[in-house]
């Protein structure tokens, strides 16, 4: 029998591998209004928690979305990714609130979390629209870029 606050010797595995992950429209088109985006982050969260991804977290602007994630032992980042890239896809394309042609660009950017940092990067997610009244993508990415940090300082 294992103490309290130990770690068994058997099979349980936890994993606290959070990231953020930043991607954009194809050519930057500005389609994701205001109103659409909240519902489009809305549907992440629901087709994550079907699909056993752990979206904690997403927003974005105009062109592009934001969402922080918890992976589990057996997922990899850049599968996590694209299903979620290729469902949103399907989704926005069938509620007829994008072009025909709407697509997310192949790239993407993620950054590390510390746990300790979560709700850091949430705070910064849920005030996008805030940050980008301001500054925009490529002001924002070059942050991350020179910082190398899981948010940019307001």
């Amino acid at each position: 029998m294992t103490e309290p606050g130990t770690i068994s010797q058997g099979p349980q595995v936890r994993t606290f591998l959070y990231a953020h992950v930043i991607w954009s429209v194809s050519g930057r088109r500005p389609l994701l209004k205001r109103t659409l985006r909240k519902v489009l982050c809305a549907h992440l969260v629901k087709m994550g928690e079907e699909a056993g991804i752990s979206v904690l977290a997403a927003d974005g602007h105009d062109d592009h979305m934001h969402v922080l994630l918890r992976l589990h032992a057996v997922q990899h980042l850049m599968g996590v990714v694209r299903q979620l890239q290729s469902g949103s896809t399907d989704w926005l394309r069938g509620t007829r609130m994008v072009p025909d042609d709407f697509a997310w660009d192949e790239g993407f950017m993620a950054y590390s979390v510390s746990p300790s940092a979560v709700k850091q990067v949430e705070e910064y997610l849920a005030h996008q629209e805030q940050y980008h009244q301001a500054k925009g993508l490529d002001q924002e990415l070059e942050v991350f870029e020179k910082a190398g940090t899981t948010a940019p300082k307001k």
